[in-house]
């Protein structure tokens, strides 16, 4: 298992030399870190670095990579820019990890629903939002966490203390 994780997780294009500079001033600067650490050191240079905006951003020139434009020339996004940048900037460091989507959905999202004697909630894509998953190979499971800093609680409920499995989304 570890060995689909380590081939599939840790891949990174070419073409990133503003978050491989990144990378590296992070590993001269602190020497060797934990993966708790490297996560912490990651999530701040990206809020160091990059503003969060879901509104005006620029075009990508053509030819050019949208994680690298975001992190080397425009320094503003939203979830998916912040959490791409995450992810590329974890594999370059050795740690493998992925790039997920789905839902915000809170308990108080939950109303009770009389005609199915349960409850209901209504999810609009307005909720949508990305995030990292790491790898953690002593636990054989999986933690996510919010580089945006957007969905705070998606990180205290993802980092609860339950590893989820590493499985293969299509």
């Amino acid at each position: 298992y570890n060995r689909y994780v380590q081939a599939n997780y840790l891949n990174v294009p070419d073409g990133l030399p503003s978050l491989e500079a990144a990378v590296q001033v992070i590993q001269d600067e602190n020497g060797d870190l934990s993966l708790s650490q490297w996560i912490a050191q990651i999530k701040d240079t990206l809020w160091k670095t990059c503003t969060y905006q879901k509104d005006n951003l620029e075009s990508v020139p053509d030819g050019s990579n949208v994680i690298e434009d975001f992190f080397g020339r425009q320094r503003k996004g939203y979830c998916t820019h912040f959490a791409s940048a995450g992810v590329m900037m974890l594999r370059m460091a050795g740690i493998p990890a992925r790039y997920v989507t789905g839902y915000v959905i809170w308990p108080d999202d939950f109303k009770v629903d009389s005609a199915s004697d349960g409850y209901r909630a209504d999810v609009t894509g307005y909720r949508g939002h990305a995030w990292v998953e790491v790898y953690n190979a002593s636990h054989m499971g999986a933690s996510g966490y919010d580089p945006s800093g957007q969905r705070a609680d998606i990180q205290l409920s993802a980092n609860s203390g339950k590893q989820q499995p590493f499985r293969k989304y299509r």
